[in-house]
C-alpha cells in the first residue's frame, strides 16, 4: 500500500487498490533497466517489452511518486510557450518540428485510445480543455493561430465571448480555443494503471530501491541498488525533475521547480451548472494563471507555481488558491447568497517538474549505453506518454535522439 501523504487525495478518491511492487533484493541482468516509475519510464517500458525486450524498472520510492502521479491530471494536447527567442523550426529544423508537432496534437487522442483499450481505472474525462483568452488581444492571437491550424480543425474549436460564458460560467474571458482530445484523469490511477499493464507484459518493477551508484564496464551498465547489482545492456534515466545527481550531465540540463496543487471541500452537485458547466478543463493565458477543473467527487481543483510567501508552502497554498477561486467565484457567491468559505482549500499538495533552458523537452545521449529523458515543461501526462511510447520502440532497435 502506498503510504505517501502527497498523493493522499489521488489514492483517497480512486477505486483502484495500489499496487505495491517488491524491494529489490537479489542481483540480476536484463535488456534494459529504467531508472524512475513515473509516465516516461512506464510508458518506455511497456513499449520496449512489447517489443521482446527483458525489461527492469527501479523506483526509488513508489510508482508515481514524482509529479507524474501528482499532478492535476489535465491532459493536454499543445506544447507550452517556449521559453527561449528561437523558433521551434530553428530549433529542430523544419521537418522535425512539423513530425513533433504532430506528436504533441495527437497525443491527447493517443492517451484516450489507450486507457480505453487497456481499460485503465483513472476517471477518464473527455470533454476538452479550454484555453480562455485574458485580453481581446490574445482571442485575436488565438482566432490566427486557429486558422493556421486548418489540418486540426476537427480538434479545435474556437470559442466566442458568449461560447466561453456558456461553457464556464463565467464572462471573465475575451473568447478561446476548446481543444476536443483533451480532458484529465486520475493521474495516481492512471500510473498505478500502466505499472499493472507493464507488469503482465513481463517487466519486473522495483520500488523502495535506491540506485546509488551507476558504472559502466565492458559495453555494459552496472546499478548498485541497495545491496544488489542490476546487469544492462541499455539503461534509460526517467527520473526527470528527481535526477538527484545520478548523473551529472543530466542535473544539469535542467531547472527544478514545485508546482503547487490544492482541492475544496466537497461542493454541492447543483454547482455544477452554474461552474464549469462543459466539465471540461480550463486555463487561462494571464500572467498569474487561472486553471481550474471538477473532481469525480465535486470539488474544484486548481493549482500553479507559489510566489514567495512567509510560512509553510503547502498552507500557503491552501490560502493562495482558496482566496484565487473566492474571487473567480464571487459572482457566484454573490447571486446565490454562499459563504465564501465554501471554496476553502482541504487538501494541498506538490510535485516538482523539470523546466529546459528552452522549454522543450530533452532526450539526452549520456553514451552509447546510457540515454536520458528530461522535462515535458508541465504537460507531462500526454506529452511524456507519448514521449515514453515513442522512445521505447526507437531504444530497443538501438537508435538514439541527437
Amino acid at each position: 500500500m502506498n503510504n505517501n501523504k502527497e498523493s493522499y487525495f489521488w489514492d483517497k478518491i480512486s477505486k483502484n487498490t495500489n499496487s505495491s511492487f517488491d524491494v529489490l533484493s537479489s542481483s540480476l541482468s536484463t535488456d534494459i533497466a529504467i531508472v524512475g516509475g513515473g509516465l516516461v519510464g512506464l510508458s518506455i517500458a511497456i513499449e520496449a517489452s512489447n517489443n521482446g525486450h527483458d525489461v527492469v524498472l527501479i523506483e526509488k520510492n513508489h510508482i508515481g511518486n514524482g509529479s507524474s502521479g501528482l499532478n492535476s491530471g489535465f491532459i493536454v494536447p499543445k506544447l507550452r510557450p517556449l521559453t527561449t527567442k528561437k523558433s521551434l523550426n530553428q530549433l529542430l529544423g523544419e521537418e522535425n518540428s512539423k513530425t513533433f508537432l504532430e506528436l504533441v496534437s495527437a497525443s491527447g487522442q493517443e492517451i484516450f485510445n489507450d486507457i480505453k483499450r487497456y481499460k485503465i481505472q483513472c476517471q477518464l474525462n473527455t470533454n476538452g480543455w479550454i484555453s480562455a483568452a485574458h485580453t481581446s488581444e490574445t482571442s485575436i492571437n488565438q482566432i490566427r493561430e486557429y486558422r493556421k491550424e486548418e489540418y486540426r480543425k476537427k480538434d479545435i474549436q474556437l470559442l466566442s465571448k458568449k461560447d466561453l460564458q456558456t461553457m464556464s460560467g463565467f464572462n471573465y474571458w475575451s473568447g478561446g480555443l476548446l481543444y476536443k482530445s483533451a480532458g484529465s484523469i486520475n493521474p495516481k490511477a492512471y500510473n498505478e494503471g500502466l505499472s499493472d499493464i507493464a507488469t503482465k507484459r513481463g517487466v519486473k518493477i522495483f520500488e523502495n530501491s535506491c540506485v546509488q551508484k551507476i558504472k559502466e564496464k565492458d559495453n555494459e551498465v552496472y546499478l548498485s541498488v541497495n545491496n544488489s547489482i542490476v546487469k544492462a545492456k541499455k539503461l534509460v534515466l526517467a527520473t526527470n525533475a528527481l535526477n538527484e545527481n545520478l548523473h551529472p550531465l543530466v542535473s544539469k540540463s535542467f531547472m527544478k521547480i514545485n508546482i503547487y496543487q490544492g482541492v475544496t471541500y466537497q461542493l454541492p452537485e447543483e454547482l455544477r451548472k452554474h461552474i464549469l458547466p462543459s466539465n471540461s478543463v480550463i486555463t487561462d493565458t494571464s500572467p498569474v494563471q487561472i486553471a481550474f477543473r471538477w473532481t469525480p467527487d465535486n470539488r474544484i481543483l486548481t493549482g500553479g507555481v507559489l510566489r514567495l510567501g512567509l510560512g509553510k508552502r503547502l498552507d500557503l497554498a491552501k490560502y493562495v488558491f482558496g482566496e484565487r477561486l473566492k474571487n473567480i467565484f464571487s459572482p457566484i457567491i454573490q447571486d446565490y447568497n454562499m459563504p465564501k468559505s465554501i471554496f476553502n482549500i482541504e487538501f494541498s499538495w506538490s510535485g516538482p517538474i523539470a523546466i529546459t533552458k528552452t522549454g522543450m523537452p530533452m532526450i539526452i545521449k549520456v553514451s552509447n549505453l546510457t540515454s536520458a529523458i528530461i522535462s515535458c515543461n508541465g504537460r507531462g501526462v500526454a506529452l511524456g506518454t507519448s514521449i515514453g511510447k515513442l522512445y521505447g520502440k526507437y531504444l530497443t532497435n538501438n537508435i538514439y535522439f541527437h
